[in-house]
């Protein structure tokens, strides 16, 4: 909700002073976006390109922040290059509402910051009220509402100084009940929409009229006001038709249906919703339909039926998966990377430039000093200042050249912290979470008595292989978690590496039956110096990775050999094999996987354990492979301590 409130502000009012220029609206009709942002960086740089770049990044911000992210970079690097502050301003205004949007306050906040600083420089009034307006919602978002109402105050103060019937007061007022509502205050709430609504109605501004009346009721239905709460849904639709605004239309097809559904009114929510989601289809608005898929979940299990419900919440979980899914996370990573790093390199010049001007400083006075000692101590003492003058100028730039190897530094582990970070999530909420809605939704079924014998065998069927799949993924998570864990110690001793192998392959009995494989367990040097534990989880993933990726009927042969005292660990399979850019792959340290022979799935962390573990034992890891004639996994061990 907070998004689309964000997007309504500046792709509405806040640009409504000129909004896209004749050029941009004649070029929109014709091209696409990114022509007309082609087209500009074509054009010759200046501060009008500037702010139709802004202008168009502004609109592209409520469908897609990320490319709005894009434009507004490119604007504030020709504004700083052309040196136009008003134009630097409005893109850190863009960038700090696409760092919102993505849910990454921090940078968000420091950009909105710096164009604050830059707007009170240049003394824009109106400039100050529209940044004042995307904090305030900033501090909303995060919950700082008294911080938030602050601002927003702030805000009114100066569109009044502008003009006391500027149309966007009546958009701050709406936010200012928004915040209300958002802290459960809703008589309040209720207050500020009605001086909204009268406003808009004097303004004609039907796009915020149906938000208004939206918002409002949603606050009279906290209040159980039900009555009143389908009358403002019912004129929001009205105008939000009238206005072609299908977003808004959903969103309050989905109000009604759950008030309907509160009064057990199954059959009038059911149709509600179904609209709901017909248009949200119709008109690609993912969002929205996610909304209705919940809406449509609680509907099937307050009316008990579970096999639609099942069937809704597979629904759900596809679209959230291709909604958030590790690509765009990754996405917003690198912004994150990149503005981070550059607000770090921002302040390092600040610095270099404050030396700079207190070295100019001290050398005007040295100067002065030289010209005169000079006439006292002749040439000895111009010697020993130039000697100084150099020592002090060689600490500065090991200073500065420490800092910069700092930055550096510190932009590779956010790199890679922003790597684990990405894959976790979509482990956890794909991999993990899956299996786990699958039993779910089987359970209710069987509760309700709605599956035949066939269908629960089938349903036990696929269920036992996803789990078979979660229980590895979950001793691989563990294990990895413990790993990382400071201060973790490694139980080094004498090991019997056959008797570890032999455990291993017990173990995975029933995965070797299905695939009828030959196992040869032919270790003649059994004995190594680590530990025990990782050792073991090492041999079990390698062994798992050979099944999965052997044919029907293959052979996998396991063999040790002793050479410069160390031993020599070899699993070798003759199934489907890797190219030698596959094998790069697997041992770059990122998460790498392939389905198996029998579409088994995988998260690529197996190997990344088998790597790691090895070499906190203080042995080695490598992959022999061709394509089609299978694989071999080595690793090596110290014999002795």
């Amino acid at each position: 909700m907070l998004k689309f409130l964000l997007s309504i502000v500046f792709g509405s009012l806040f640009f409504g002073n000129g909004g896209i220029n004749n050029y941009q609206k004649e070029q929109s009709n014709k091209d696409s976006i990114n022509t007309v942002f082609n087209n500009l960086q074509e054009r010759k740089p200046s501060n009008l390109v500037v702010d139709e770049i802004n202008n168009l990044a502004s609109k592209v911000l409520e469908n897609d922040y990320l490319q709005a992210l894009t434009f507004s970079k490119k604007s504030l690097l020709l504004a700083e290059h052309l040196g136009y502050e008003k134009g630097q301003a409005e893109a850190l205004n863009n960038i700090g509402w696409s760092f919102n949007a993505g849910e990454n306050y921090t940078i968000a906040l420091e950009q909105i910051e710096r164009a604050l600083v830059l707007t009170k420089k240049i003394k824009d009034v109106f400039l100050l009220a529209k940044i004042n307006n995307t904090k305030g919602l900033l501090l909303l978002n995060i919950g700082y509402y008294n911080e938030a109402l602050q601002i927003f105050n702030q805000s009114l103060q100066n569109l009044k100084k502008v003009d006391p019937n500027h149309p966007l007061i009546d958009v701050v007022i709406h936010n200012i009940g928004f915040l209300y509502l958002k802290k459960e205050d809703n008589l309040k709430a209720i207050q500020f929409f009605d001086q909204s609504i009268a406003l808009c109605h004097q303004t004609k501004n039907k796009n915020w009229l149906a938000q208004n009346y939206f918002e409002r009721a949603v606050a009279y239905k906290n209040l159980s006001n039900y009555y009143q709460s389908k009358a403002d849904a019912k004129l929001s639709i009205k105008i939000a038709e009238q206005l072609n605004d299908f977003s808004q239309i959903v969103k309050n097809l989905n109000l009604l249906g759950i008030i309907y559904l509160n009064f057990d009114d199954y059959k009038s929510a059911e149709k509600l919703l179904n609209k709901g989601l017909e248009l949200s289809i119709q008109h690609q608005l993912s969002e929205e339909k996610l909304t209705i898929y919940r809406s449509l979940s609680r509907l099937a299990e307050k009316s008990k039926n579970y096999k639609k419900g099942f069937l809704i919440e597979k629904s759900y979980n596809q679209l959230y998966d291709s909604l958030y899914n590790k690509d765009r996370y990754r996405q917003l990573d690198e912004f994150r990377v990149y503005y981070g790093a550059k607000q770090k390199q921002n302040e390092n010049i600040a610095l270099k430039e404050s030396n700079l001007r207190k070295e100019i400083k001290i050398q005007n006075k040295n100067y002065f000093l030289l010209a005169f000692i000079i006439l006292l101590i002749l040439t000895a003492y111009l010697l020993w200042m130039i000697f100084e003058r150099g020592k002090r100028m060689d600490k500065t730039n090991s200073i500065l050249t420490l800092q910069n190897e700092e930055i550096n530094r510190q932009k590779r582990e956010l790199e890679e912290l922003n790597q684990w970070k990405s894959k976790f999530f979509s482990i956890v909420s794909h991999d993990l979470r899956s299996p786990i809605l699958s039993l779910k939704g089987m359970l209710e079924l069987f509760q309700s008595k709605l599956l035949n014998e066939e269908e629960l065998k089938l349903f036990m069927k696929e269920l036992n292989k996803n789990f078979r799949n979660t229980a590895n993924l979950m001793d691989n998570l563990l294990m990895w978690a413990k790993s990382q864990m400071e201060g973790q110690q490694l139980n080094k001793k004498e090991i019997d590496i056959y008797q570890i192998t032999k455990d291993n392959i017990e173990v995975l009995e029933q995965k070797i039956g299905e695939k009828k494989l030959k196992f040869k367990n032919n270790i003649h040097f059994r004995f190594a110096y680590a530990d025990e534990e990782s050792i073991s989880i090492v041999i079990r993933n390698l062994i798992a990775n050979a099944i999965k990726f052997s044919k029907q009927g293959d052979e996998i042969v396991i063999n040790s050999e002793k050479k410069n005292n160390k031993l020599i660990f070899c699993i070798k399979d003759n199934g489907v094999g890797m190219t030698s850019e596959q094998v790069t792959k697997v041992l770059s340290r990122v998460f790498y996987t392939t389905s198996g022979t029998k579409e088994e799935k995988g998260t690529g962390l197996g190997i990344l354990l088998c790597d790691e573990f090895v070499r906190k034992n203080g042995g080695e890891f490598w992959i022999e492979s061709k394509l089609g004639n299978g694989s071999s996994f080595y690793f090596s061990l110290p014999l002795q301590k």
